[in-house]
């Protein structure tokens, strides 16, 4: 599906979910997101947990990362999920979550 717009022409993929429903989403939309989030200072990077968490579940659903990288002790989902919660916070390695993150994350 293309939109256009005077003289910018965006182009929007499309994905259609099991239940039936239609999603859009422009891919370079995706990848200024990326670049805008992986730019982000540690603190900043780490107060945007849901936009993070959302970015990182949609992303990994398009690249079909495997499950491992993200729901395994060490996996960003699971790393990401402890950041939420006050008890587990101080066990993350950020730095680390944050290297595993900008990689596998990077849109081409």
């Amino acid at each position: 599906m293309t939109v256009s717009y005077l003289c910018d022409t965006i182009i929007l993929m499309e994905y259609l979910t099991e239940s039936g429903k239609r999603y859009h989403f422009s891919y370079t939309e995706l990848k200024d997101e990326y670049k805008r989030l992986s730019g982000l200072s540690d603190n900043k990077f780490f107060t945007n947990l849901s936009k993070l968490l959302h970015f990182t579940i949609f992303v990994s659903y398009l690249k079909e990362i495997p499950a491992d990288c993200l729901l395994s002790d060490d996996g960003i989902i699971h790393e990401l999920v402890h950041l939420l919660n006050k008890e587990t916070r101080d066990d993350v390695n950020k730095k680390r979550l944050r290297e595993n993150w900008n990689k596998i994350l990077k849109l081409s």
